[in-house]
């Protein structure tokens, strides 16, 4: 009885963390990768963590909401299937929150992100991803974008038919085994689509 106890507390902790109801307790950025390193997460009574735990410094390039006053953040990521995916990106739209005096990443949410030529910063079109908020129903959010310095993906291990999926026309020009991204969002976009939906779910913007 008592580890269904404690890991209910756990499981309730986490939750608290991703969904906190303050909207001055969240802070959305543009952040550059510093570090980020693995921790251990301390379990008592043996009970097997439900997440790995990581802690994360990032510089902050663009502050996007809320009144954050650091131009480097400390946070801390929980993330159920290894290293958060956020860290394979240089430049993210990250979303942290304040707990006790110590920032959280939001669980899962991210996007990466793209520096323009007019000094701006913006997204890319992924209808298959399930972290991308530019699915079908927000095509019309996407623009014309100048990317700088342009952004290729590599498509050598693509078959054709996923290309197609994953790297749609005209969203994205398609030549040899490379794709280059011609449409984008801006990260203000990108933060009010999440604020009319997942940031709502969670707590915030009601």
């Amino acid at each position: 009885m008592m580890r269904v106890i404690t890991l209910s507390i756990l499981i309730f902790v986490t939750a608290n963390l991703i969904a906190q109801k303050s909207n001055s307790d969240l802070y959305v950025f543009v952040g550059e990768k510093i570090d980020i390193k693995e921790f251990q997460l301390e379990i008592n009574n043996g009970l097997i963590p439900m997440d790995q735990g990581f802690k994360a410094k990032y510089k902050v390039i663009e502050k996007v909401y809320g009144n954050l006053k650091l131009d480097t953040i400390d946070f801390v990521a929980y993330d159920h299937y290894g290293i958060p995916p956020f860290s394979n990106f240089k430049t993210v739209l990250l979303y942290v929150i304040k707990v006790n005096g110590n920032f959280y990443h939001s669980k899962y949410l991210y996007s990466a992100v793209y520096k323009t030529k007019d000094n701006k910063w913006a997204g890319l079109y992924f209808p298959i991803d399930s972290n991308s908020v530019i699915q079908i129903n927000n095509i019309a959010f996407l623009k014309k974008m100048d990317f700088e310095p342009v952004v290729i993906m590599d498509l050598s291990e693509y078959k054709l038919e996923y290309i197609k999926k994953y790297f749609p026309e005209p969203y994205f020009r398609i030549a040899g085994a490379k794709a280059e991204a011609v449409y984008g969002i801006p990260v203000e976009d990108i933060f009010n689509l999440n604020k009319s939906g997942i940031l709502k779910a969670r707590g915030y913007f009601k």
